[in-house]
């Protein structure tokens, strides 16, 4: 195997299985503490250690296959370049994922303010967190394409 198809192939298991932990595992491990503050911290934790390992293996997906591109001929150069535009999408979904966690985290009350709280139709609390719901409904097409990323790393990579 050449070295530019380890380099990608790298890359692409790195960034992939990396992701499939944060999102899976690491809220299912943080689920089991007992404070939802200490929750928030392990995830947020989690997710800043991750982030500059994805874009590094994101990097040398995007490496590797802007390689292959300019190396391979004819059926492999056309698939190489597949690879190259997932790349280059699991690269973008990681850099807005990245900015939308980070307007999500400056947005959060200080750990000692109470959230606003209101009452539902049956008299039950409700914790309101103004401004959040927006941010949060952007981690969807975020994510979304993420998804599309991996599933594109994947597929052209067969």
């Amino acid at each position: 195997m050449k070295a530019y198809s380890l380099l990608r192939a790298a890359g692409s298991a790195i960034w992939i299985g990396g992701q499939l932990f944060a999102v899976v595992a690491l809220p299912v491990a943080a689920g089991t503490l007992p404070r939802r503050k200490d929750r928030r911290r392990v995830v947020e934790a989690g997710w800043q250690a991750w982030t500059p390992i994805a874009f590094a293996a994101a990097g040398a997906t995007l490496l590797g296959t802007f390689v292959e591109t300019r190396v391979l001929l004819g059926d492999e150069r056309r698939r190489a370049r597949v690879r190259f535009a997932a790349a280059l999408g699991a690269l973008a979904g990681t850099g807005a994922a990245t900015a939308i966690g980070r307007m999500l985290a400056r947005r959060q009350p200080p750990e000692d303010t109470p959230y606003p709280v209101d009452r539902d139709a049956s008299g039950l609390p409700v914790a309101r967190v103004p401004g959040r719901r927006a941010l949060k409904l952007g981690m969807i097409p975020v994510n979304a394409f993420n998804a599309l990323a991996s599933a594109g790393l994947l597929i052209a990579a067969a």
